[in-house]
């Protein structure tokens, strides 16, 4: 899907960066000299900063870009639901105390707490709002109570403590490993243990879908809290099509160019509103990368049950 919305560019972006990193973890230990234990504690360090860093980018950017999207469909506070406008009040208040506590010392340079009351009320609100900004460490937990400020409930987090790929570890245990040593590293530790280039891989593999996962259950929340996101359908539903996999819809004509891995919100019967990702398309009995917007016959598999869902495209 060529570009898509604002967060779903961002997260476009977080992918560049994971990829670059991958590439980088894999060229600098290959250079690596041979039996030097000191280089190879230092080059394993920056592999976990430069891990850490890519993934606290990408939730602060989702925040961003949810900003975005409520400045869009909320032009001012009082159109939000009623959580929310909450959560807006809230940190509101808190971002007034931290400019209160530096005015003490900044002289003739205060910020005016005036204008920023005036303005968390206007059509300027989401430029200046706080509403969206993670104020510590990416810990799960800390994602978790960001994404809360929206609506989103306990029961969307229930993946994250659920077994990973068959293991004993989770999602969560690995952004949250992640987080742990790095602080080991930003505060002067150096690290006991030093992983292989294809278990750091892997570990970065795993915090790519705990952030691709944050940024699927924001979609869907704000879609469903505004309507007015579900703007734009991909396809026209066949109601005649043939039987096919829960998983696969039908679509007698395509409204936007689609391709596999594209991210998309499912509409179900019953109103509610999930994200999920393409994982086939086929064509005339041909599977394909990805096809053009006016493309008909369409099945397009996805990688949850989707039977009698319309597709959208995320915000």
């Amino acid at each position: 899907m060529a570009n898509g919305g604002v967060i779903e560019r961002t997260w476009q972006e977080a992918c560049v960066r994971f990829g670059e990193l991958e590439s980088f973890i894999s060229i600098s230990n290959k250079s690596a000299p041979a039996g030097q234990l000191s280089y190879s504690r230092e080059l394993y360090s920056s592999w976990i900063l430069m891990a850490y860093a890519a993934h606290e980018s990408a939730i602060k950017s989702y925040g961003q870009a949810a900003m975005k999207v409520l400045a869009r469909v909320a032009p001012t506070p009082d159109q939000l639901p009623e959580a929310m406008a909450e959560a807006h009040q809230k940190r509101t208040l808190q971002l007034a105390n931290e400019i209160a506590s530096k005015n003490a010392n900044r002289g003739d340079q205060r910020v005016d707490l005036g204008t920023h009351f005036r303005t968390a009320y206007t059509r300027e609100w989401a430029i200046t709002s706080v509403l969206m900004r993670l104020d510590r460490n990416a810990w799960a937990n800390n994602i978790r109570e960001l994404l809360k400020r929206v609506e989103v409930e306990d029961s969307a987090f229930s993946w994250l403590r659920e077994p990973w790929e068959h293991g004993s570890e989770t999602l969560e245990s690995r952004v949250d490993a992640l987080v742990r040593e790095r602080n080991l590293i930003a505060h002067g530790d150096r690290p006991d243990s030093l992983l292989s280039e294809d278990v750091m891989r892997d570990w970065i593999a795993e915090v790519k879908e705990f952030s691709r996962r944050v940024k699927c259950i924001l979609q869907a929340r704000l879609a469903t809290s505004f309507a007015a996101l579900l703007d734009e359908e991909l396809g026209d539903l066949d109601p005649f099509g043939p039987k096919m996999a829960v998983e696969t819809v039908a679509l007698i004509l395509t409204h936007r160019d689609l391709a596999v891995s594209d991210h998309v919100l499912l509409l179900h019967e019953d109103g509610r509103i999930a994200a999920a990702y393409i994982k086939s398309i086929q064509s005339a009995g041909t599977a394909r990368e990805r096809v053009s917007k006016g493309s008909a016959r369409i099945a397009v598999t996805l990688n949850t049950a989707a039977a009698g869902c319309r597709l959208y495209a995320p915000a």
